[in-house]
């Protein structure tokens, strides 16, 4: 399994102060911050114009991801490969048009190859880039951030699984079973808005202390359609009925995932609109119909065990 990272950066903060006296002597004065960014990364700094680019406010990323899996037992032997180029944007709204507090993020995906669960006979997924080969609009979203920066609203296309139902842990793992809940994933008519398929949402964050935190979301219920190459189905149709989601959870020493950290969370999702029965039929020979879906689920996570230099 091969991964190429050709996009990070660090950032920085050097103090420089230079001042003069009536003599015309040097004298040390009040200091002024000067941003210094090390560009960590395959293509580097592009000769200057990536941190000209970061200090006014845009940012881009580049990630080719490429994944080969062999299988050598069953009646389908061989193997599959698997390409996903990610290439995404942000851009600081203050630094661009002054509106304070404010991101827009972008982000496009390519993906082609095989997928690997079909050779296996895997139950769930393999691989958590296998999707039906497609150029996709992924992600397009403004975050605004209000009540110093303790309130968070979005809009756009957004991936639910970037803040609900995730875990830390599972960064660790390729196979999408480790991701969110195959409860969760598979609810729905075409899922909730995940990875290969975003949809609308209007998304709140709350944070009340730097602990706690509070999630809320309305998505478009049918986000696109699986086999979509394109964004021939984006906004929200009225059949579509939308999807309710929130979370709550708890953090004991911060995001990062090494010595200390600790998350716990509830979260839930709801579907108001009717839906088929996937069973149970009528005198007809039809569905039988019912109002509203709802789940929930518990996440907890905790780092255990630490080795000083590791």
């Amino acid at each position: 399994i091969l991964f190429l990272f050709l996009a990070s950066f660090s950032v920085a903060q050097n103090i420089v102060a230079v001042n003069y006296d009536e003599t015309n002597l040097p004298v040390q004065k009040a200091a002024v911050q000067e941003e210094q960014i090390e560009f960590n990364s395959l293509s580097g700094d592009w000769w200057g114009v990536r941190t000209n680019l970061y200090k006014s406010g845009h940012e881009f990323n580049f990630t080719m991801k490429n994944e080969v899996y062999s299988s050598f037992a069953g009646n389908n032997n061989g193997s599959d490969y698997l390409n996903m180029f990610d290439f995404n944007a942000s851009f600081d709204l203050n630094e661009l048009w002054g509106w304070e507090d404010a991101t827009f993020f972008a982000q496009i995906l390519g993906i082609n190859g095989t997928e690997p669960k079909l050779r296996s006979g895997a139950i769930q997924g393999i691989s958590n880039i296998a999707s039906p080969q497609q150029w996709r609009l992924y992600q397009i979203w403004i975050d605004k951030y209000f009540l110093d920066n303790s309130l968070s609203i979005a809009f756009g296309l957004f991936d639910l699984n970037s803040e609900f139902d995730v875990r830390a842990t599972s960064g660790l793992f390729l196979n999408p079973s480790f991701g969110i809940g195959a409860d969760y994933s598979g609810s729905g008519l075409n899922g909730p808005s995940i990875f290969p398929s975003t949809s609308l949402v209007i998304r709140a964050k709350y944070n009340p202390t730097k602990h706690i935190y509070l999630l809320a979301g309305v998505f478009d219920g049918v986000p696109g359609n699986y086999d979509e190459p394109y964004l021939t189905h984006v906004f929200n149709h009225s059949e579509d009925g939308v999807l309710l989601a929130g979370e709550f959870g708890f953090y004991e020493d911060g995001e990062d995932l090494n010595e200390g950290y600790g998350k716990y969370n509830i979260g839930g999702w709801y579907y108001p609109q009717a839906y088929d029965d996937i069973a149970d039929i009528d005198d007809a020979g039809n569905p039988l119909r019912h109002d509203g879906n709802a789940g929930f689920y518990l996440n907890a996570e905790k780092f255990v065990c630490s080795k000083p230099g590791s």
